[in-house]
C-alpha cells in the first residue's frame, strides 16, 4: 500500500513492509483537522485517497491561510518527525479522506533494525525539504519579480492616464476661453475638431507608445486579422446603413412631412472625404490604445471594462458639441470598441467609423 510514497522510496522492501505493519489506517470527515498548527505530535501521515488543505495563522489578523493542497499518493507531518518540533501549520481534511499514520515511538518499538529506519527516512525528509525550499525559493524571486514587473507597469500606466486627464482638462479650458473671449467662434468648426484631435490624441498616444512601451501592432496596426477586419468593416456598416435607412422609414411614417428616406438617398460621400478618413483613424487609434492601456491595467481579459471606460473619456472629451453629441459619442465609442475588441485591427472599425460618421453628418446637413 505505501510502495509508491516517495517519503518510503529508500527503504528496502523489508523495511517498508515493516513500516506498513506498525502504521495505522485512520479516516476523516471533511472539515476535521489531522494536525493543528502549534501542537506538539511526531506522527507522519500517508494520504491514501481523499484531499487535505495546508493552512498557516497569519501573525497580525491571526487568521488561517490556506497555502496549499495535497492529494492521495502524497505525505505530511516529515518535519515534527524528524526534530520533535511543534507543528508549523495545520492540515485540515478538504473531502473524506484516509490515512496511514506512522508513530515514532511505534516504529521505534516494533521494527528488527529502528535506528537505520529511521537514519533512511531522515534522510529522505531532509532531502525532500531542500529540494521543497530550492522550489519554493525559485518561485517566491518569480513572484517578487512578477510584482515589480506589475508595479512598474501600474506606475507607467499611472503617469499615461493622469496625462490622459490632463489633455481632457485642456480641452476644457480651451473651450472656456473661446466661450468667454471669442463667443461668436463656432466650437463644432473643423479648426477646433483637429485642435480637439491633436490635444486629446496625439499626445495620449505618444505617451502611451513611450511610457506602456506598446508596440503599433498591439494597437492595431498590422496585418494581423486584417481580412476579418475588413470584412466585419463592412458588415458592420451595412448594418448601420441599413438600421438609419429603417428608422427614416419609421419615423417617415410617424410624421410623412419630414421626408427622412428621400433625403437618406441624398447622401453621398465627396472626395474631400478622404481626409475624415484620415480623422476617423486617427481617433481610432487613440481610442484603442486608451482601450489596451486600460485592458493591460485591469487585466481585463474580454476587455468590456476597458471599452466602457474609453466610452466615458471619449465622451467627455465631445462635451463641447452638446449633450446629444455626447450621448451619441459614448454609443458610438461602445460600439467601435467592441467591432474593434473582436480582431484588434483598426482597419474594420475605422471603416465603420468613416461611413456612419459620413452618413450621420450629411444626414443632419439635410435636417437643418
Amino acid at each position: 500500500m505505501l510502495e509508491n510514497f516517495k517519503l518510503l522510496a529508500n527503504l528496502n522492501d523489508r523495511q517498508r513492509q515493516e513500516v506498513e505493519k506498525v502504521c495505522l489506517l485512520r479516516s476523516y470527515e471533511e472539515g476535521e483537522y489531522i494536525i493543528k498548527e502549534g501542537e506538539s505530535t511526531t506522527d507522519i501521515y500517508f494520504l491514501i485517497s481523499g484531499k487535505v488543505e495546508i493552512y498557516k495563522i497569519e501573525p497580525n489578523t491571526q487568521n488561517n491561510l490556506k497555502f496549499k493542497e495535497m492529494s492521495s499518493g502524497e505525505s505530511f507531518g516529515e518535519m515534527s518527525f524528524v526534530d520533535g518540533s511543534p507543528r508549523s501549520s495545520s492540515v485540515k481534511a478538504a473531502t473524506p479522506i484516509a490515512v496511514y499514520v506512522l508513530s515514532k515511538q511505534a516504529l521505534l518499538d516494533r521494527v528488527s533494525d529502528p535506528q537505520e529506519t529511521l537514519n533512511i527516512l531522515g534522510a529522505t525528509i531532509i532531502h525532500q525539504v531542500n529540494d521543497y525550499l530550492r522550489s519554493l525559493s525559485d518561485r517566491h524571486i518569480m513572484a517578487i519579480q512578477k510584482q515589480i514587473d506589475e508595479l512598474k507597469e501600474r506606475n507607467r500606466f499611472g503617469v499615461f492616464f493622469v496625462s490622459t486627464v490632463i489633455f481632457l482638462f485642456a480641452i476644457t479650458i480651451l473651450n472656456a476661453v473661446l466661450d468667454d473671449f471669442f463667443p461668436n467662434y463656432n466650437v463644432a468648426s473643423r479648426l477646433f475638431n483637429w485642435a480637439y484631435l491633436f490635444i486629446f490624441t496625439i499626445f495620449p498616444i505618444f505617451l502611451a507608445l513611450k511610457k506602456l512601451k506598446l508596440s503599433l501592432a498591439e494597437i492595431g496596426v498590422t496585418r494581423k486579422n486584417l481580412k476579418k477586419s475588413v470584412l466585419d468593416g463592412l458588415i458592420f456598416s451595412f448594418i448601420g446603413i441599413l438600421g438609419t435607412y429603417s428608422l427614416s422609414w419609421l419615423i417617415d411614417f410617424i410624421n410623412p412631412d419630414l421626408q427622412l428616406r428621400e433625403k437618406f438617398l441624398q447622401i453621398y460621400i465627396p472626395l474631400t472625404a478622404g481626409i475624415y478618413f484620415i480623422h476617423c483613424w486617427v481617433q481610432e487609434f487613440g481610442r484603442a490604445t486608451l482601450q489596451i492601456a486600460l485592458q493591460k491595467f485591469f487585466q481585463d481579459q474580454k476587455g468590456y471594462y476597458a471599452i466602457l471606460i474609453t466610452s466615458l473619456l471619449f465622451a467627455m472629451a465631445h462635451f463641447h458639441l452638446g449633450t446629444r453629441v455626447i450621448v451619441v459619442s459614448w454609443i458610438a465609442s461602445n460600439i467601435f470598441g467592441l467591432i474593434y475588441n473582436r480582431t484588434y485591427n483598426l482597419v474594420g472599425v475605422t471603416l465603420v467609423h468613416f461611413v456612419m460618421g459620413c452618413i450621420l453628418y450629411y444626414f443632419a446637413l439635410q435636417l437643418m
